[in-house]
């Protein structure tokens, strides 16, 4: 469930008086790639936060001590601002909630609270510190021997130069910026680029994907809600958007938003003003809006599915993502920058490639761009350990196989399920005798069954979600991760 990449787990750092909630979480934590740290006083959790490789940290607000939660909230602040901050506490309080995400908390929770919501909620924690705190590089600068700690937006390729001069321009701006380009081009890594190098690197990147969030529930998210507004809202939720006061919020998948939460949207947009669902009176916040779509945003406003207001109101400055077919000059950095990473990941040494299996790469379209491009290398790390990559170790043939034509149906005989199966778990069992995990085949053989569910419907991604008994929304995600070839 947790994305690790670091050679070392990521630390989570409990802080609570009562033993009992420690242990709970050590217990309900214990079989995920974690570390879970436990304390029981405020200022022992400065003295470790100092110490630093902290990512989340959860504190109760009535700790005992000299420092309560929200005294220690703010120290964690002044010593690291990059890190997730959980408030939780047993006793509800309205304005507890609004101090709480005002000095910067992440989240804030009721006790007793669900192992699964809970689990969930460090996720999401996990990832927002990682989007701020791991650095986003640029050309070659980690491509020469280490690919380092960071993300790197690779390429030196004119159309890759004028992404880097419009981020140079905006960076320092307060104005909304839309980001487009087709999936897998590198749009979130723009965003955080854009973050990291403004005057708000020290407060909040909150990420929202507007494709993934149930319609009813986006507005609440973005802007927050009332105790009572309606079915379901037990307490006040204070939204993404006073929560990054000062900081930024990344609008994914903007072309999914439903119109209702268009209006509203817009009207932030020009005022920046926060009214949470069913109250009375706004909030006056500064957030900067980054927004990303790989839709052709003009044809949904002329379809009457986009509103043209808020189109031109997003549109005031645009950064353009290049497809990787049309920079195929910048493959060969691409490829060794990710044979180098995530051989790194893996404590391996990265295989060299032959002349001839570069070439073959170049030669492909790769509709899934630097995405596809990435999962292809991570594939083929897992199966040449020991020799250098050859052509016919890139299963490009398949991948070919397997892309969809222009009505959704495999341009040509796709290979069985039998046999698509059966390569994975071979490759499982070879990773296991090697002294490896298999940890990601299981998300391979989903994203496979997704595969074989759009070729069974020939693209029709309603009918295919009923085959899979999973949402639209999980199955766009599924499809946006890259489908297996």
């Amino acid at each position: 469930m947790f994305k690790v990449t670091a050679k070392t787990p990521p630390i989570l750092l409990v802080v609570d008086d009562e033993e009992a909630v420690r242990y709970s979480f050590r217990r309900m934590l214990a079989r995920e790639p974690i570390e879970v740290e436990t304390l029981s006083s405020g200022r022992a959790a400065l003295q470790r936060v100092a110490r630093g490789g902290v990512g989340v940290v959860v504190v109760d607000v009535r700790l005992g001590g000299d420092m309560d939660g929200t005294e220690t909230l703010r120290g964690i602040k002044d010593i690291d601002p990059k890190i997730s901050v959980i408030l939780m506490t047993a006793y509800a309080s309205a304005n507890t909630a609004i101090e709480a995400t005002r000095h910067g908390a992440y989240d804030y929770v009721l006790k007793p609270f669900e192992s699964d919501a809970m689990i969930d909620l460090i996720r999401r924690a996990f990832q927002a510190h990682e989007a701020m705190s791991t650095a986003v590089y640029f050309g070659e600068e980690q491509d020469a021997e280490d690919p380092g700690d960071g993300d790197c937006i690779i390429g030196l390729s004119a159309p890759m130069q004028e992404v880097y001069k419009k981020i140079g321009r905006v960076a320092l701006t307060s104005e909304p910026v839309l980001v487009r380009g087709d999936s897998g081009t590198g749009k979130e890594l723009v965003a955080r680029a854009l973050y990291q190098f403004s005057n708000r690197k020290d407060a909040l990147f909150l990420p929202i994907n507007c494709g993934a969030i149930p319609e009813k529930l986006l507005e609440s998210e973005f802007f927050g809600h009332e105790k009572g507004s309606f079915t379901g809202a037990h307490e006040r939720k204070i939204g993404k958007f006073e929560q990054a006061d000062g900081g930024t919020v990344f609008l994914d998948e903007i072309g999914e938003m439903p119109l209702d939460t268009q209006v509203k949207l817009l009207r932030f947009l020009e005022d920046k003003v926060v009214t949470r669902v069913g109250g009375a009176s706004g909030r006056k916040v500064d957030v900067r809006i980054v927004a990303a779509t790989n839709r052709p945003l003009e044809q949904l406003v002329a379809e009457g599915r986009f509103r043209g207001d808020l189109y031109y109101r997003l549109n005031v400055v645009t950064i353009e993502l290049p497809p990787l077919k049309e920079r195929r000059e910048d493959l060969p950095h691409l490829v060794r920058y990710f044979l180098r990473k995530h051989a790194r990941a893996n404590g391996i040494e990265p295989p060299a490639i032959l002349p001839s299996a570069l070439e073959a790469l170049a030669e492909h379209d790769w509709p899934g761009n630097v995405r596809e491009l990435e999962n292809t290398i991570r594939r083929v790390l897992v199966q040449c350990r020991g020799h250098a990559i050859a052509p016919e170790d890139l299963g490009l043939e398949e991948i070919r196989s397997m892309a969809p034509g222009v009505d959704g149906a495999p341009t040509a005989p796709s290979p069985s399920l039998e046999s698509l199966l059966g390569a994975r778990l071979r490759r499982a069992h070879e990773e296991l005798q090697s002294g490896g995990d298999c940890a990601s085949v299981l998300p391979e053989i989903e994203r496979l069954m997704v595969r074989v569910a759009l070729d069974l419907t020939r693209g029709n991604q309603v009918q295919a979600s009923k085959i899979l008994g999973m949402s639209r929304n999980t199955l766009r995600k599924r499809i946006q991760e890259g489908l297996p070839g």
